[in-house]
């Protein structure tokens, strides 16, 4: 019985493990079929390089505070769309006030960074003039 439950609790740890690097699979069958061994193996390997950008894309500027109004389509003269991404993400200032503002997906926030993973401030976007 107590042969059963390490086995099973080795599968769960591998399989954590390797969630935490994109290859969750690989991490519950090492930790299935080969117990401890299979820990140690998925606990030394890289993540899939793919997850690691994401995940780097993902910590490499904090993300803007929450406490903002829901995003509303923009109309009239307002700053162009970035070109890169459509999802929330921080993007260069397109105003060039700022090395960074944050996209919300539909609109420029008043959010900025002035350094990567600097402090964060406000500044309304101003509409370009056409």
């Amino acid at each position: 019985m107590i042969f059963v439950i390490t086995w099973l609790v080795c599968a769960y740890v591998g399989w954590r493990i390797g969630n935490s690097k994109g290859r969750a699979g690989a991490g519950f069958t090492l930790g299935l079929l080969l117990g401890v061994i299979g820990i140690i193996v998925i606990a030394v390997m890289r993540p899939r390089p793919e997850f690691a950008q994401q995940r780097s894309r993902q910590t490499a500027v904090p993300a803007p505070p929450t406490a903002y109004a829901p995003p509303v389509r923009p109309t009239g003269n307002t700053l162009p769309p970035p070109q890169s991404s459509t999802y929330p993400s921080w993007q260069s200032d397109p105003s060039g006030r700022h090395p960074m503002r944050w996209w919300d997906g539909l609109q420029w926030t008043q959010y900025v960074c002035d350094a990567e993973g600097g402090s964060r401030s406000e500044d309304p976007p101003v509409p370009t003039l056409e």
